[in-house]
């Protein structure tokens, strides 16, 4: 048997160490991803930050800095993504839209102005949803839903009346969502089938504008008299269709860069509609339900409350309106302000509108419940 010093016994020990630790590695210690060559911007601190170089393991980020340790990281399966001089961010958190609302204005006729979309006249609207009723035809009792429009963007500077969507028919009812969410236009049939007609008198908070020298309804629904119509628009997407309206929601804000989304007008029906779609899996960001409190009282949103998601879904307040929006000129303001297309002035305050449901909602230490 030939002899073996005990200086070579320690280097073969120290390769099989060295082979183990590296396997090792391989599983818990390589990052997927590294980022670099751009402007990484950190948001750290009250100074802008830049690093060279980031690191990805399993859709976490395990380093932040400099590009000689995140090649320690690297191995013959890493993705090293060179951003070429570009910039990048931490994922955006969303304070305030409508992840749900977007879903459902993916399923309806986009009426967006440029550069979101290129509907710049009233002429252009009745166009495009004649076109959209002859190439899908609706059924009877089947609505036509457009959103998107802003009147101050329009050529003709106001908004579309019944006589405007009567060009488009008198027999399908046709519902418009004006791009601030405070405003609807109805056709004639869709007025008859929500019941608005001569004397209709517009709840607390809200108008049904009227023709002029006539108190026929002239389509125009503001804030609390268009609720009826856009519940029955939320409602108009469900079931598996509406899963997949989700999805394509989610891609848009993905692609866009946030991480962290709302539904800031949330019904009871989409808060359980996200909690069973968070459940099926098919959430990658985070989404926070703030519940309308014209939909739900104060004690239900309050039990629903939670600081910590489940499935990447939480409930985070409620949502009260006090007043309106300013592109329909709804809101209430300090000072008159003039509406361009028209104008009509905003109501001033402290002529306040409040939902009866806000008196109950109170200041907390957990907030507002």
């Amino acid at each position: 048997m030939k002899f073996q010093p005990s200086w070579a016994k320690a280097v073969v020990w120290m390769a099989v160490l060295t082979q183990l630790s590296c396997a090792h590695r391989d599983r818990t210690e390589f990052a997927d991803t590294i980022y670099l060559g751009g402007d990484i911007l950190t948001m750290a601190g009250r100074e802008p930050e830049y690093v060279e170089a980031l690191a990805v393991k399993d859709s976490r980020i395990v380093h932040v800095g400099s590009r000689a340790l995140a090649s320690k990281l690297e191995s013959d399966t890493t993705e090293v993504v060179d951003l070429k001089g570009r910039l990048l961010l931490p994922g955006f958190i969303d304070s305030h839209s409508h992840f749900v609302q977007t879903a459902i204005k993916l399923s309806t006729v986009n009426l967006d102005p440029p550069p979101a979309g290129s509907v710049t006249s009233i002429d252009e609207i009745v166009a495009v949803l004649a076109a959209e009723l002859e190439e899908n035809p609706r059924m009877a009792g089947e609505w036509l839903y457009g959103w998107g429009y802003d009147n101050a963007s329009l050529k003709e500077r106001r908004h579309p009346t019944r006589t405007d969507l009567d060009r488009v028919s008198r027999k399908i009812p046709i519902a418009l969502y004006h791009f601030s969410g405070h405003v609807v236009a109805l056709n004639s049939k869709a007025l008859e089938v929500m019941g608005f007609d001569s004397r209709s008198v517009a709840p607390e908070g809200g108008v049904i504008a009227r023709m002029r020298g006539s108190d026929e309804p002239n389509g125009v629904l503001e804030e609390q008299a268009m609720l009826p119509v856009v519940m029955k628009l939320l409602r108009s997407a469900s079931g598996s269709e509406l899963l997949t309206l989700l999805d394509r929601s989610r891609e848009v804000y993905k692609a866009n860069g946030f991480t962290t989304v709302v539904e800031a007008a949330a019904t009871p029906d989409q808060v359980r509609t996200l909690k069973a779609y968070s459940a099926a899996g098919r959430l990658d960001i985070d989404v926070i339900a703030f519940v309308l409190a014209v939909t739900q009282g104060a004690e239900a949103t309050a039990a629903q409350f939670s600081r910590r998601y489940a499935n990447r879904f939480r409930v985070g307040r409620g949502n009260v309106n006090l007043d309106g929006g300013s592109p329909g000129r709804t809101a209430y303001l300090p000072t008159r302000a003039l509406l361009p297309s028209s104008g009509r002035r905003c109501p001033r305050l402290p002529r306040l509108f409040v939902d009866p449901q806000a008196r109950a909602y109170r200041p907390t230490r957990r907030g507002l419940l």
